[in-house]
Order: structure tokens, then sequence, then C-alpha cells
């Protein structure tokens, strides 16, 4: 019998999906940046921050993120901050990296890998921001184009951010989260193990020796 369902067990894991990934929050479309209003919200230095906020649609482990900025200098920081009581709260992770100069138009995304890979809730409010410490720094970041509004908020002080142009596009931001085990795989590789121990147990049941 355990051999029989091994037998039928072990095939169909081929059949399994092993790994699937998601997405966390995205308002990118596949025609991005083709189809992109083509405007960018545009903020500048010394001391400058320029964020959007946004509601996470699935859950997960970040993988990466990606957005459409450009900018007189580069490289630039951007940060990914929970949300607490409406402005950027705890810093969940942070990145420096290289954009686009002086973009005229929605440049390729850009897009970030995570090494802390923060775990992000579904349904939670979250914040993406970029600095501008030098004075004369400038940073554009464009619009999505599956219109969703909010505009951009921007302050000179990351506690102290204002929206701005709220019933416009937000910027544009996509968050993927990393492939984790299908349910599929799992209870699969679960009646695996299950069925390999049933077979051990039996082995070891001792046989009845005939007394003389």
């Amino acid at each position: 019998m355990l051999k029989r369902l091994l037998f039928v067990l072990v095939p169909a894991l081929g059949c399994v999906p092993l790994l699937t990934a998601g997405i966390i929050y995205s308002n990118i479309g596949a025609g991005f940046p083709g189809d992109s209003p083509g405007s960018s919200y545009n903020f500048a230095g010394p001391n400058g921050f320029e964020g959007t906020t946004f509601i996470t649609t699935g859950g997960g482990i970040l993988a990466t993120i990606s957005l459409s900025v450009g900018g007189n200098t580069s490289p630039v920081t951007g940060g990914l901050y929970a949300n607490s009581a409406g402005e950027p709260g705890t810093l969940l992770e942070s990145w420096t990296f290289s954009q686009p100069l002086n973009p005229t138009v929605a440049p390729p995304v850009t897009t970030l890998t995570s090494l802390l890979h923060p775990s992000l809730s579904a349904g939670t409010q979250y914040w993406f921001v970029l600095s501008m410490p030098s004075t004369g720094q400038s940073e554009g970041w464009f619009e999505n184009d599956q219109g969703a509004t909010g505009g951009t908020w921007t302050g000179t002080s990351i506690n102290g951010l204002s929206q701005a142009f709220a019933s416009s596009p937000a910027d544009a931001i996509r968050l993927d989260s990393t492939p984790e085990p299908t349910t599929g795989l799992l209870f699969a590789l679960g009646s695996l193990v299950l069925l390999t121990r049933l077979k051990g147990l039996r082995l070891k049941v001792p046989s009845k020796e005939n007394s003389q």
C-alpha cells in the first residue's frame, strides 16, 4: 500500500508549482513608462524629502521595490518606512542607488533589491521617502499610469511632510515579495514525510517467532 501511494505522490510533485511570488503593492501597469502621464513631482534640497504613501494590497517578505525617479545628481538615497500616526515611522530598510539624470519623460523603473527582507502586512500603510541633503540637489518622481491618486509628499523634515496635488496621480511605485512555497508543495512534502515515517514504523515491528 505504501509503495502504491509513493508511486502516485512522487510524480505528482512534478506538477505542483514550487514557488510563487506576489505583488505587495503596485500602481505601475504593464505599459509603463510608455503610458505614463509623463509628469513628475519635483522637490529640492538642502534637507529636502519627497515621498509617497500607500496601503498594501498583499503581504509577504519584501524582495524588490521599483520606482520611476530621476534627478540632477546621482546616487540618491531612499527608505521604506512603517506608518506612525499618518507620517513615516520606523525605518524598515534604506538604499543608496544610481538614477537617471534630468529625465524629461518617465524613465524605465529603477529596481531596488532588498537585503533585509522585512515582512510587510496586507492592508497596511507604508511610506517610501527620498532624501535630498545637499543644496541645489533636486529630485523628480514620475506619476503612475493606473490612475491611483495621491500626488506626492514633500518637506524639510521627514516627520513633517505635507501632501501636494492630492487629486493628481501618485508617485509610481511597486513592491514585490519573495517567492514562497505553495500550499500544494507543502502538502505534498508533508505527505511524503508522513508516508516515510509510516514505512519506517512498519519495518520496526518485531516478527513473531515459533517457540520450540
